[in-house]
């Protein structure tokens, strides 16, 4: 499957996944809890606040519930049961995390792949070079 195709499929299943944030601090896993706080999702580990994202932010969601499995803070299962979504789209969100990280949710902000290899087209990429200065 193409990084495209699986980009596609994996955000039209996520989108479909609204999950359910509760005013009240909810248990993910013993270490990993999360809470609504007006418009706000705020996620605590150990006890203590280690991210959070609008409520209607759904691809942000994923992206970091994704992470919670992949760096093993939490089982699929865990975010299903936790958060009321679907398990494929938990599953999506893992692989697509697994695959391309955190820019895999966010493909606007993927470097996008030059057409051309034109002088013009050089001379664009060198003009957005960070260009260094000796420390004095």
């Amino acid at each position: 499957m193409t990084a495209q195709i699986f980009l596609r499929r994996a955000m039209e299943s996520i989108m479909k996944n609204m999950p359910v944030f509760p005013d009240v601090l909810t248990e993910v896993t013993p270490h990993l809890g999360f809470c609504r706080d007006g418009d706000t999702v705020v996620y605590f580990f150990n006890g203590l606040p280690v991210f959070s994202h609008d409520v209607l932010d759904v691809i942000t969601f994923h992206m970091i519930t994704a992470q919670f499995c992949v760096e093993g803070h939490a089982q699929e299962d865990d975010i299903v049961r936790a958060f009321g979504v679907e398990a494929e789209g938990v599953s999506l969100a893992v692989a697509l995390y697994e695959d391309m990280g955190a820019d895999g949710f966010y493909p606007d902000s993927l470097p996008k792949r030059a057409t051309s290899r034109s002088p013009a087209g050089t001379n664009k990429r060198k003009s957005r070079t960070i260009k260094s200065r000796p420390v004095k």
